[in-house]
């Protein structure tokens, strides 16, 4: 095993959310006309048949009949065209109820729609003639993403945003699961987790694992730092009482921040440390006195929506209370499927081959 030193520092992986902390809702479609259209405009992430779509509602007032649609792009407006991908790549209208706030669907499509990598999509929302008023989740990384976009109908003209992107997983007849960009986030549910030195748990991380052996030297979370705390990582047989099993750690002071609110902390560890590969470790947060502080998770619908995210499965919660074993850990790899907003800076790699017969390794996710 060699470790190639990455120019540059490295980089965070997975990469911390820029903006804001987590996926937020677009602004409210209000399908007040029977012509109200909504689309989220992305390029295929590969080539196939796209047999079903997944997303999530956010705040529903009015509810109502809604068909979706897979249509292409017109190339010179960079709107939906109202011409399917192929033949009867549109959903039959899905009954949402004024009750269905934050909800995750899984829609199937009426004939998979053909698409090639690359290829310019619309996911595109119509009003079934009842007018309703609804939100769907999306994402707000930050006010910069150009591409892709959303685009709104009503009441006869295409308006396009750079803000919202919508949050979907795509679902190809192979049973192959993909994201239509992979910094967007399958549909989930936003967890804010307000904790303390005395809580139960009173350590929340991550868990994972990586296919070939890395060299990290930092770490970045999404929190709200009211109360003080340390970032370590440490392996499975981490011992909270007897201080064993920390290969690396920061301090994190409530007064050492821009601001009162919450937002990325990027961390820089007190070792550098070189992890084997396809062994478990855990990235954590504990606090250090009994004021709370604030960390977010998300949680998804089922371990293929897990996967999608950077890191895979492999990657996932973690928490324990007074932990002394790694059997006193909560694992939400199984059954509940929860993901930590925070990750670990990377600056060097083994290049020689990966793991066990050798070749290239795609990072997972």
């Amino acid at each position: 095993m060699a470790i190639t030193t990455i120019p540059g520092g490295g980089f965070y992986y997975p990469l911390g959310f820029f903006g804001t902390i987590a996926p937020a809702t677009i602004s409210k479609i209000n399908f007040s006309v029977a012509s109200a259209r909504a689309a989220f405009i992305f390029p295929a992430p590969k080539s196939g048949n796209i047999a079903s779509v997944v997303w999530r509602t956010a705040t529903v007032t009015t509810g109502g009949n809604l068909e979706m649609r897979l249509e292409t792009v017109d190339t010179i407006t960079g709107d939906p065209t109202g011409t399917l991908v192929s033949a009867n790549a549109n959903i039959t209208p899905v009954a949402i109820l004024a009750t269905d706030d934050n909800l995750i669907f899984t829609t199937t499509v009426t004939t998979p729609g053909t698409v090639t990598q690359g290829q310019l999509i619309a996911i595109v929302f119509v009003n079934d003639a009842v007018p309703t008023n609804m939100q769907f989740a999306g994402i707000n990384h930050t006010s910069f993403i150009q591409y892709p976009y959303h685009d709104t109908f009503a009441p006869s003209t295409w308006t396009s945003a750079i803000t919202n992107q919508g949050c979907f997983a795509l679902v190809y007849d192979d049973g192959t699961y993909a994201l239509p960009v992979s910094t967007i986030v399958p549909p989930t549910l936003v967890n804010s987790n307000s904790f303390n030195s005395g809580s139960t748990p009173d350590v929340r991380g991550l868990r994972f694992q990586f296919p070939y052996s890395v060299r990290v030297n930092g770490a970045w979370f999404a929190g709200n730092l009211t109360g003080n705390a340390k970032c370590m990582l440490v392996t499975t047989a981490y011992n909270q009482g007897a201080g064993t099993g920390i290969l690396a750690s920061a301090t994190l002071l409530s007064t050492q921040r821009g601001s009162g609110a919450a937002g990325i902390h990027y961390i820089t560890f007190d070792a550098t440390v070189t992890l084997t590969a396809l062994t478990n470790y855990r990235l954590v947060i504990e606090p250090s006195s009994i004021t709370n502080l604030i960390v977010y998770d998300t949680t998804v619908a089922s371990l293929n929506l897990l996967g999608l995210y950077a890191g895979g499965a492999d990657f996932h919660l973690t928490t324990a209370k007074d932990p002394t074993v790694d059997a006193d850990w909560t694992n939400y790899n199984s059954g509940t499927f929860r993901y930590p907003y925070m990750g670990l800076q990377i600056n060097g790699i083994d290049l020689s081959g990966g793991v066990a017969s050798g070749g290239s390794y795609a990072f997972p996710g």
